[in-house]
């Protein structure tokens, strides 16, 4: 018997600096950071105009067109 695991991924679309570019998601903000290979302590993230606290960035999701 044969076990198929399948994963929900979703293109997102991100505007990253200016820069559109498409990622697969789910992705947190701390998730894109470590794809990025930006250490958060370095950077400061705002999302739609907010900034986020680094407390933060595990638990907010982004979103298709964020």
């Amino acid at each position: 018997r044969k076990i198929f695991r399948m994963e929900m991924t979703q293109k997102l679309s991100l505007k990253i600096n200016g820069e559109k570019k498409t990622l697969n998601g789910p992705l947190s903000a701390e998730g894109l950071l470590r794809l990025l290979s930006i250490p958060k302590e370095k950077v400061v993230v705002e999302l739609n105009m907010d900034i986020l606290s680094r407390d933060k960035l595990a638990e907010t999701s982004l979103k298709d067109g964020d």
